[in-house]
């Protein structure tokens, strides 16, 4: 398995939700080729 980097998806200050940008990894960890709409399901 792909070693995943140490990044946080979501931090949360109150009510306010900070996103970071991730790599489209799937489930086992590869990252996923196509569009956004690939990457996202």
């Amino acid at each position: 398995m792909a070693s995943k980097p140490p990044l946080s998806p979501v931090r949360f200050a109150g009510s306010t939700a900070y996103v970071s940008g991730q790599l489209p990894r799937g489930e086992d960890g590869k990252i996923i080729k196509g569009d956004m709409q690939d990457q996202s399901r």
